[in-house]
Parts: structure tokens; C-alpha cells; sequence
């Protein structure tokens, strides 16, 4: 078979899983109250869902490499694939809350490997001068499907049902399940471990990562450290934190290989993308929730908004793979930081009167700055990596882009109602009964609802009343919503900092040492 032809199916083995996984954790978001309605819980309870599943999937992540070492590489991915494909079975087919979430724990230890492994397999797979190329296509998978999923999910509960988000994963798995059976290959540099089991290691780090992701995820809902039960999990989170980076580090055969962070490309590496984590994951969880609230769109509409990032990001991603053989990838993520500065201004510019085409601009420049952030600093991850460190370097880098997205959700979220708190108060003061403006607002609306209400004489100044009480609280939402961007658009400028990375090296320069 021909060298090119093998690859894409190489390629297409690796995305396949990876993609139905991303596409998974926000897919499941819209579905949330439709689960809730169908299996008589509440909404509070049917959110359980989704933590079941980030807190599974957090504690596999950076495992994956060890367990590689274990059992190989393509038999892990061919088990991952397997067990997320049969537990999306077992979620589209539960009867009750208690099982779907069981199913859902399951879905997430078996999605857990898909992501590094993927990276790993495409950055070994491809020639030295297409390694932008590999990253374009891993980069189509997670920063693309999670802005899909808002949009297929919305689409399929809405029309179908919430089980068929499930379901869909069926014949993608098992695709992709044949694909990495006749296609890829264990490197014969991959390290076998045998005589080694890091039980306390793995412990330690399972209780960290779960207790971590529950914060992130429950924190808001729970009202942070006013509640014992987050206290209570923060205590157990930094504690056994602590002992796993201490066991760690004198452990000969470690489930989690620490010494990479040694390594001045990787550290600031992962940094980078723990903070475009929160970049991605905070606005695709803020942009549907401020259109559907403020601007009165349904999600199905509010899904496009997000897809025209999706549609920059696709473009980005291949003009990118092209431009980091020939430039600095340090200057290509300059590049990007511009662009996304860009975006988060002008979406900090909008207001309730905005067109449908204003909110799209912004995401659409947010969509090309992603392709010219994640590429460059994906590849920069590793340039000065050994191979057989490759899976270990991968594993770390999407745990911590996962948690970056979970502490993005965390902080939007938690901002969202605070900062809304704070300027609805800030304008409640300034109403009072000397204020002209609001004077005059009272005898406009009293006079237009008097023409409309005519059985309730009086009526109308209590309606007046409770409408400019409605938009002084959209008011102090957008404000909420534009206060988040102003503080993303801080958060982008700190990726500025990637100008102290090493230079990546270029076209056939580019090495895994």
C-alpha cells in the first residue's frame, strides 16, 4: 500500500475516537434538561451527567502513557475505543439516572486515552516537515468538535431525542475500532513496564484529579467556600496533591513522568495551553448562554454563532500547518494572541442591539487566532523531546488543557452571577425618584400600556414597573457577560510570553530527538 494512502487511514484510526470523545463532553450539555424531564430528576441531579464524566476522564488522561507501558499502546487505544462505544450504548439505553450515570463514569475511563494517544500516534506518524500537518488534523478534533457539540446535540434532542447523542457514537466507534486493528502499529520504542505497579501513585493521583475536577465542576453550583462540602474536598484535593508530587518525583517507575516539566519548551508549553483551554472552553460555555438569554435566540441559532468560529478555525488550522515549516512558531502564536485580543474586544464591545452578523465577526476571528495558537504551541510541546517521551509529554499536555477548560467553565460561570449581582446593585442605586431619565422611561411606558390595558385601570404603572426592573437585570447581565471578556482578553495577553520559547525548529530541521 502506498506510503501516503496508509497514513490517511493512520490518521483517520486516530481521529475517529478522539473526535466522537471531544465531541461528547459539550454534546451532552444541551441535553441536559431533556434527561432531567425524562427521567424524573432535577436539573441539579441530572448534572451529575456531565461531573460522572469529567471526573473519570480527568484521572485517565495522564495515566495513559503507563498504561501504554503495560498492556501497548494499540491494545490500550483498541480498549478505550471499545469501552467508550459500548458504554454510549449503555447510556442511550438507561432506565434510570443511577445507571446513566454509572455508563457515564465508564465513558469517561474509556475516553480518557483517546486524546493522548491520538497526539502521539499522528506526531510519530507523519515526516519530520509535516508535523504541523498531524497537529492541524488533532487540532481539527479538539478545539472544532467541542463546538460542534452545542450545535449536533441541540439539533438531535430537539428532533430526536436525548438518547440518539449517545447512539451516534455506535458506528464511529466501531469504525474506528477496525481502523486501529489493520492500521496502526506500536513504535518499537514504546517501554514496556512488567515488574511495577504504582498503586499508591495512582491513588494519589486519582483522588487529586477527582476531588479537583468536582471542585471545578460543583463549585458554583454550591456556592464555593461557603459550603463545607467543597472545603471539605479542597482539604483532600491539596493534600493529596502534595503527596502525589512528592511520591512522584522519588518513584523509579511513575504513573505520571513529572521530570518533563524539567524542560523549559514543555513547561511553558503547558501553561499556554491550560490557558487557551480556558479561553475555548470559557467563551463556547459564555457566547449560547448570553445569546439564548439576552438576545432571544433559540439554540439551534445560537449553535451558528458558534460555528462560524468552528469555520475560521478549519481555515486556520491548514494555512497554519503550512506556515510553521517556514516561520518561528513562537511568531505564529504572536499571531494568534492578536487575533484573539481582537475577538474578545470586539465581543466586549456588543450590546443587546447587536445583528446576528456582529456576534459572528468576532467568532470567526476567534475561530483563526485558535489554529495559529494550538498548532504552534502543540508542536513547540515536544520539539525537544526524546520519542519515547512523547506519550508521557502528551498525556500531561491534554490533562492540563482539560482542566483549563474546566477552570474556564468554573470561572465564567461563577463571574456570570457575581458581576451581574454587583452592576444590577450598581444600578438599583442610581434609580430613585429625582432621576429624569427613569421619570421619563415610567411616563412613556405608562402611557403606551394605558391604550392596552383598559379593564385594569392603574394596572399599568405595576407593568411599567416590573419592565424596566426586566432590563435593568438584562442590562446588568450583559454587563456580566462583557466583564468575562475583558478579562479573556488578559488572560490572551499572557500567552504573549510564549516569545521566551526556544525556537521551534522548521521544515525538515524539525526533530524528535
Amino acid at each position: 500500500m502506498n506510503n501516503w494512502i496508509r497514513l490517511a487511514f493512520i490518521t483517520l484510526a486516530a481521529m475517529l475516537g478522539t473526535f466522537m470523545e471531544v465531541l461528547d463532553t459539550t454534546i451532552t450539555n444541551v441535553a441536559i434538561p431533556h434527561i432531567a424531564g425524562n427521567l424524573s430528576v432535577s436539573t441539579d441531579e441530572s448534572t451529575w451527567v456531565i461531573t460522572s464524566y469529567l471526573v473519570a476522564n480527568a484521572i485517565v488522561l495522564p495515566i495513559t502513557p503507563w498504561l501504554a507501558g503495560i498492556i501497548g499502546r494499540k491494545r490500550l487505544f483498541m480498549l478505550c475505543v471499545l469501552t467508550f462505544t459500548g458504554s454510549s450504548f449503555l447510556c442511550g439505553i438507561a432506565p434510570n439516572i443511577e445507571i446513566l450515570i454509572l455508563a457515564r463514569i465508564l465513558q469517561g475511563l474509556g475516553g480518557g486515552g483517546l486524546q493522548p494517544i491520538e497526539q502521539a500516534i499522528l506526531l510519530e506518524a507523519y515526516p519530520p516537515d509535516k508535523r504541523g500537518l498531524a497537529m492541524a488534523f488533532y487540532g481539527l478534533v479538539v478545539v472544532i468538535a467541542p463546538v460542534l457539540g452545542p450545535i449536533v446535540g441541540g439539533w438531535i434532542t430537539d428532533n430526536y431525542s436525548w438518547r440518539w447523542s449517545f447512539f451516534i457514537n455506535l458506528p464511529i466507534g466501531f469504525l474506528s475500532f477496525i481502523l486501529i486493528y489493520l492500521f496502526i502499529e506500536d513504535p518499537p520504542y514504546i517501554r514496556k513496564i512488567k515488574n511495577s505497579f504504582d498503586y499508591i501513585g495512582l491513588s494519589l493521583l486519582a483522588l487529586f484529579l477527582g476531588t479537583l475536577q468536582f471542585i471545578l465542576d460543583k463549585g458554583e453550583r454550591e456556592d464555593w467556600f461557603n459550603s463545607d462540602l467543597i472545603i471539605y474536598f479542597t482539604i483532600v484535593c491539596v493534600v493529596s496533591g502534595v503527596f502525589f508530587f512528592l511520591w512522584e518525583r522519588k518513584e523509579e517507575e511513575p504513573v505520571v513522568d513529572l521530570s518533563l516539566l524539567k524542560n523549559w519548551n514543555f513547561s511553558l508549553s503547558v501553561i499556554f495551553i491550560t490557558i487557551l483551554g480556558v479561553l475555548l472552553y470559557g467563551s463556547i460555555t459564555l457566547v449560547p448562554i448570553m445569546l439564548q438569554n439576552l438576545a432571544g435566540y433559540d439554540a439551534f441559532k445560537a449553535g451558528l454563532v458558534l460555528g462560524t468560529g468552528g469555520v475560521g478555525g478549519f481555515i486556520s488550522m491548514f494555512i497554519t500547518a503550512r506556515l510553521i515549516t517556514r516561520i518561528d512558531g513562537k511568531y505564529l502564536i504572536l499571531c494568534g494572541v492578536v487575533l484573539h485580543t481582537i475577538s474578545m474586544f470586539l465581543m466586549a464591545s456588543l450590546n443587546l442591539e447587536a445583528s446576528f452578523f456582529q456576534y459572528c465577526i468576532p467568532r470567526f476571528i476567534q475561530g483563526l487566532s485558535l489554529g495559529m495558537l494550538f498548532i504552534p504551541i502543540s508542536v513547540a510541546s515536544v520539539a525537544y523531546l526524546p520519542k519515547e517521551k512523547i506519550g508521557s509529554a502528551t498525556g500531561i499536555y491534554n490533562l492540563m488543557r482539560n482542566i483549563g477548560g474546566s477552570i474556564g467553565i468554573a470561572i465564567v460561570m461563577t463571574l456570570l452571577n457575581r458581576r451581574a449581582q454587583f452592576h444590577q446593585t450598581m444600578f438599583v442605586d442610581n434609580l430613585h425618584q429625582f432621576n429624569y431619565q427613569l421619570q421619563k422611561a415610567q411616563e412613556y411606558l405608562n402611557e403606551l400600556l394605558s391604550h392596552r390595558i383598559l379593564n385594569f385601570p392603574g394596572y399599568e404603572k405595576i407593568l411599567s414597573i416590573k419592565l424596566i426592573e426586566l432590563q435593568i437585570v438584562k442590562e446588568a447581565y450583559l454587563k456580566a457577560f462583557l466583564d468575562n471578556f475583558h478579562i479573556f482578553i488578559f488572560l490572551t495577553l499572557l500567552i504573549g510570553f510564549a516569545i521566551f520559547l526556544k525556537k521551534t525548529p522548521k521544515g525538515k530541521d524539525i526533530s524528535l530527538h
